[in-house]
Order: structure tokens, then sequence, then C-alpha cells
């Protein structure tokens, strides 16, 4: 468990380095390539079937949409706020699921326990991004006047 709020959490902090020495999106193209070809690899080397032209087709589909939407919005992102209210945002995706799962046409309706579950997760995200800290104006500090 340790291991995954590590890499997890240090993904962001990561971000927010890369970010600000190259363009986001070619920075999560690039991570995305690396992660790509090595998982590849990998697997070819485990003696795995080499994906089928649907399968590459759907893959390349799937990568795009989460270079340019879900992980492309957050490096997009990090170029204004801080990694630490990036990953918290993240983190909140799951209450918005709940939230937007209840909306659905036919689905379950929640529970007072989930309501509450909900509310106090967002007030969590609230608390801990504090009101009027999740924009940052300046990736680099000023330095001080004389």
């Amino acid at each position: 468990m340790l291991g995954v709020y590590v890499v997890w959490g240090s993904t962001y902090l990561a971000i927010r380095f890369a970010v600000q020495t190259m363009p986001p999106f070619l920075m999560a193209a690039t991570r995305f390539l690396v992660a790509g070809v090595a998982l590849f690899v990998f697997r070819r080397a485990r003696r795995d079937a080499a994906p089928s032209d649907r399968e590459w087709r759907s893959a390349a589909i799937i990568g795009l949409l989460l270079l340019l939407g879900g992980n492309g919005g957050v490096v997009w992102a990090e170029q204004r706020v801080s990694s630490g209210h990036a990953a918290l945002m993240v983190g909140a995706a799951p209450l918005w699921m709940v939230l937007i799962d209840s909306l659905w046409p036919g689905s379950r309706r929640l529970g007072w326990l989930a309501i509450a579950g909900v509310l106090v997760g967002f007030v969590g995200v609230v608390v801990l991004i504090g009101p009027g800290q999740a924009v940052q104006t300046e990736l680099i500090p000023s330095a001080p006047e004389c």
C-alpha cells in the first residue's frame, strides 16, 4: 500500500517539475510512450501474443483520450496549480462518480450513509485546499525588491 501512495503521490510532483521545462502535452505523450514501450517489451519477453489490429486501434483511442482528457487536463492544469492541489482534485474523482452515478436514470438512490460520506469527502478536499489557495499566479517566486 505504501508503494501505491508514494508512486501515485509523487506522480503529481514529477508532473509539476516537468511542465516547468517542457510543454505539458509533449511531456505527457513522452511519459505514455515510454511506459507503453516498456510494457510492450516486457509482455513480449514473457511470450505474450502481439496485439491484433483491433487491439492496437482500441489502445490508440484510449491513449488519445487519456492524453487529451484525463491526464492531459491534469498536466495542463499543473502549470497553474500546485501538485498537491492537483492530486487532491484527482483524488476527489470517486466522489464525483458517486454523484454522477446517482443521477443516472435507473440507478440506485444513495442512502444517507453514502450521502454523508460524499459530503465529508468534499468538505475534506475544501479544508485541505483552503479557499483562495487553489491557483498560483507565478511558477517561480519573484526576487525580493531592494
